[in-house]
């Protein structure tokens, strides 16, 4: 991905340098035509294009941010509601993602998360044990952080 990344570079300072005048939008014009000239000897790398990966971290990021808004929403409407009805508890979430890495962003994110936190992480990598403050249903609350936080973490490391 280095090697990728650096030819990229080349070819918009190389662009940027070919022009009248040297500017960060010219240099950002040259960036986009490194991607575009990478994008047919793509084949010839041994990793995938680096694009995947960016593509995989900004997919996740914007998951994350709405994420985090909605739950932000569903905590005020939660505190602010005249009789509190939550259902706080635990549940161990089945992990399958098994590097320390890979494990602590998933962690990360869960605890930014309002109304969740992760609380520990079992010796073999296996379960991650989380806390929420409401919990009606423990299984879809493992389906929906399978769906929307793992299942993007696995992709940009297979990127």
């Amino acid at each position: 991905m280095g090697y990728q990344i650096l030819m990229n570079f080349i070819v918009a300072i190389v662009w940027t340098l070919l022009q009248d005048e040297v500017t960060a939008t010219r240099f950002i014009i040259g960036w986009i035509i490194g991607m575009l000239v990478l994008i047919p000897f793509r084949r010839m790398f041994i990793k995938r294009l680096y694009l995947y990966r960016v593509w995989a971290i900004i997919d996740l990021t914007l998951i994350f941010l709405r994420e985090v808004l909605i739950a932000n929403f569903t905590m005020a409407k939660m505190v602010l509601s005249p009789k509190l009805e939550i259902k706080p508890g635990f549940f161990a979430y089945p992990l399958e993602i098994k590097h320390e890495v890979q494990i602590t962003v998933l962690a990360g994110l869960i605890c930014l998360t309002p109304g969740t936190i992760s609380v520990d992480v079992s010796d073999d990598n296996s379960t991650l044990y989380v806390h929420a403050i409401h919990l009606p249903e423990c299984e879809k609350t493992i389906e929906d952080i399978k769906n929307l936080f793992e299942k993007r973490i696995l992709e940009v490391a297979k990127s």
